[in-house]
């Protein structure tokens, strides 16, 4: 029996294909033993799907699940009870600090010029949705600060916060809350009692989170964790020790440190994978890419250029474009170059972007033209949602 599994490896190496295999193997030596979860970020549930039915061999997956943190929160909900409780959404928590900056304005300081600025309200609320999501509450807030004006700003920051959550009524819940609650309840989840666990895909883990892979330790037979992580880092005599360019990998260190900690405090027995071997790449100069990109100095590639270069030339092409048309549209001619004479199919294919909002437009209207089928991973807003317009219209009459 092994409590903490984790599999640690760079970018690459095969983290998410052992475990779909680990499930695969599962579901082959019993199609209808204990469920099989495998976590994964909400934007990714839908691809994960694919991957793991995406296998001749599997007799189904009847005991497959793929879930988000929030839809495991769901699952617990509807086993344990709980989950009928209205939340409040964003707009219900905007007017409720809305109308305590109204009311206690005369009381503030700090927040007495910007209470009834537009945005106030939305700032504060993210403010403390943060502030749940790390598990700080209001009397974290009340400590002493040199700077005096910080001083008066966190306490009337703690202030609203404390009122904030006396003014939640009692048969409703903040759904920034909702992590914690579904941490407590897992130990009485029929479905998670001795069942396998697989965490795939995420960077780290808040402290919301952290708590339900605690609760999961506790319940199920095996949790699996994947780190992105230099293993060097934690083998060998470096102990714990980063080398120029490893930086990048300090926050994934720090949950490992966390992780390890907690399974040794329930006296959880520990596995642990090292992968080393890149997989992904089929060109040498995407695996030096991957291995230097955050060193500095700047290690130069020392393969063999007339022999690594192909049609495609390294695997790393830069072009420059006249403004963001130009760009997206060479995107799509090479994308319908690769479909058309490479053989790629079209969700081979994956376009990257940090400014997604500025790209959207261009996105759609260019993809459309050139007939290439296509998801945009934002949620898109409903201020014009016709269903939107009908409601402020009643409320106008």
């Amino acid at each position: 029996m092994v409590g903490l599994h984790l599999i640690i490896g760079r970018a690459g190496t095969g983290k998410t294909y052992k475990c779909l295999e680990n499930i695969r193997q599962e579901i082959r030596r019993d199609p209808l033993g204990k469920p099989l979860i495998l976590c994964v970020p909400e934007q990714s549930t839908h691809q994960m799907e694919l991957s793991l039915v995406h296998n001749s061999e599997s007799q189904g997956i009847l005991r497959a699940q793929v879930l988000s943190f929030q839809r495991l929160g769901w699952r617990v909900f509807a086993e344990t009870g709980g989950g009928l409780e209205p939340l409040i959404g964003d707009i219900g928590k905007r007017m409720i600090l809305r109308r305590l900056l109204l009311k206690y304005r005369q009381e503030l300081r700090v927040f007495a010029r910007t209470a009834t600025k537009p945005g106030m309200a939305d700032l504060l609320a993210r403010t403390i949705g943060e502030l749940k999501t790390y598990q700080i509450d209001a009397q974290d807030l009340l400590i002493d600060h040199e700077d005096h004006r910080l001083k008066e700003k966190v306490h009337e920051l703690a202030f609203l916060y404390e009122e904030f959550n006396r003014s939640i009524p009692p048969n409703m819940r903040d759904r920034d809350e909702e992590l914690d609650l579904v941490a407590e309840r897992i130990p009485a989840s029929p479905s998670l009692q001795g069942a396998k666990i697989w965490l795939d895909g995420f960077k780290g883990f808040t402290p919301q989170e952290i708590s339900i892979i605690e609760s999961l330790l506790t319940t199920a037979s095996e949790v699996t964790i994947t780190l992105t992580l230099e293993p060097k880092v934690i083998t060998g005599k470096r102990g714990g020790t980063f080398r120029p360019g490893e930086e990048i990998f300090w926050d994934s260190y720090q949950t490992y440190q966390t992780l390890v900690k907690m399974a040794q405090n329930h006296n959880l027995p520990i596995k642990i994978d090292y992968l080393t071997e890149l997989k992904r790449f089929q060109h040498p100069a995407l695996e030096h890419l991957e291995k230097y990109y955050t060193l500095y100095p700047t290690q130069v590639y020392s393969g063999d250029l007339q022999k690594d270069t192909d049609e495609d030339g390294l695997g790393i092409k830069l072009l420059a474009g006249a403004n963001k048309r130009a760009e997206v549209e060479a995107v799509a001619c090479t994308i319908r170059r690769l479909v058309r004479e490479k053989g790629k199919r079209w969700r081979d294919i994956v376009v990257v972007t940090r400014d997604l909002a500025g790209y959207e437009d261009y996105l759609e209207q260019i993809f459309k033209t050139y007939e290439i089928p296509y998801f945009l991973d934002h949620k898109p807003p409903i201020k014009n949602h016709p269903l939107l317009e009908l409601l402020n219209s009643l409320i106008e009459l």
